[in-house]
């Protein structure tokens, strides 16, 4: 990703599952509408305010200026939710970050709590399982 071929990247991890279909247009329609910056599905403000990464959008570019190349097993909880932690340091440097849901969109900035697009997320993950049938 760090050769910036594409405007936006999705971040998936091993439990991420789309809920239905039509998720990369919704996404690029948000993206386009408010900018670059980080998109995610769940925002907690503790112990510091972040994106929770299990599921996260953004520009290839931002990925490179503010996610290390390489990151070791000792650096990953200190970059999502430490006192410096990516989404801050995005949020410093004047861009901004978003939770997304097929709701709608929230800044990060005017939450004040923590927010998960719980009922209608556009990923199933690892706390947020696919219905038994």
């Amino acid at each position: 990703m760090h050769g910036h071929k594409y405007d936006i990247a999705v971040y998936m991890g091993t439990y991420a599952r789309p809920t239905k279909p039509g998720w990369m247009d919704f996404i690029k329609i948000h993206f386009l509408l408010n900018g670059p910056g980080l998109y995610g599905q769940f925002f907690a403000i503790a112990p510091y305010p972040h994106i929770r990464t299990q599921v996260f959008i953004s520009d290839p570019l931002l990925i490179s200026m503010f996610w290390p190349k390489y990151v070791l097993t000792s650096q990953r909880y200190p970059l999502e939710h430490g006192p410096n932690n990516w989404t801050i340091q995005l949020i410093r440097a004047g861009f901004d970050a978003f939770v997304l849901s097929w709701d709608g969109i929230w800044h990060v900035r005017q939450l004040n709590t923590t927010l998960r697009a719980r009922f209608n997320q556009l990923f199933y993950d690892k706390f947020y399982t696919v219905p038994v049938q």
